[in-house]
């Protein structure tokens, strides 16, 4: 499975996911705020939302690397950073131009950031609207946590992505259209990867088959479906003889104490 870090599960994973998860729904909010204490995420967050209202053109801010890093981060997007030509048209094409690249690519995040940014047709306006600049670092925020959840085994950064969104689709092709909703939903439902061979209507016929996807809008069926994808996640690593913990190296300092909330059970050391 190769989900939003780009390495799969077995490659990845250094702890189960269950209970982590488990110690998480306990005390989400305070594990986040002390994440976010960190260091380099203050230093970040402070450099975006005193320099970014500074930029003349939407090329300066786009050629600031640490400040596009931070606009690519709030919507999982920070891989792109590499790919400067290819965000840059993402940004600065018309949206409303059908030919435009962010009209081709399949993944929603890119047309989610071009239509928050509005580079195509308000310029740098955004960036001058305090408002504005204080989402985009939050959501920047949420992304690294969940990122570093992700460090600890991929499947929770794919989980908190799946509780954030999936309450917003509307039908399933929402969840095909999506490469998280999609493997979390179908490997959920246990429906076989083979099925993309199929056409998009036959796959939203087997998904239909095996959940009710308005379901989704309720919290508590989203949470057992979630408790429901990670066990079913931690016993395919199990079943493949993965150890959990094996290859690790030095450990992050943070996470340490952090997802210990369920009385120290939980060690991202262990």
């Amino acid at each position: 499975m190769v989900g939003l870090l780009g390495s799969d599960f077995g490659g990845g994973a250094s702890q189960p996911a269950f209970p982590i998860y488990q110690a998480l729904t306990q005390s989400r909010d305070k594990q986040f705020a002390s994440f976010v204490k960190q260091p380099v995420i203050q230093r970040e967050s402070a450099y975006f939302l005193e320099e970014a209202n500074k930029v003349q053109t939407v090329e300066e801010f786009i050629n600031n690397r640490r400040l596009l890093s931070v606009a690519l981060s709030a919507f999982g997007l920070e891989e792109e950073i590499n790919y400067l030509g290819r965000i840059k048209k993402v940004l600065t094409e018309f949206t409303e131009d059908k030919d435009a690249l962010v009209n081709k690519l399949i993944d929603p995040r890119y047309k989610e950031i071009a239509t928050t940014f509005k580079f195509d047709t308000l310029g740098t306006f955004n960036l001058g609207l305090t408002s504005f600049l204080t989402d985009i670092v939050d959501r920047y925020k949420t992304n690294e946590f969940e990122k570093f959840l992700g460090e600890q085994n991929p499947a929770l950064r794919e989980v908190e992505y799946f509780r954030r969104n999936v309450g917003k689709v509307e039908n399933t092709f929402n969840i095909l259209g999506d490469k998280v909703l999609r493997e979390v939903v179908t490997f959920g439902v246990q429906l076989p990867q083979q099925i993309v061979l199929q056409s998009v209507d036959k796959q939203k016929a087997l998904i239909d088959q095996r959940v009710d996807i308005t379901k989704f809008k309720d919290p508590e069926f989203v949470d057992k479906f979630i408790k429901k994808y990670l066990i079913l996640k931690d016993n395919e690593a199990a079943q493949q003889g993965f150890s959990f913990g094996a290859g690790s190296t030095a450990p992050n300092a943070f996470a340490v104490t952090l997802l210990q909330g369920a009385g120290g059970s939980v060690n991202l050391l262990a």
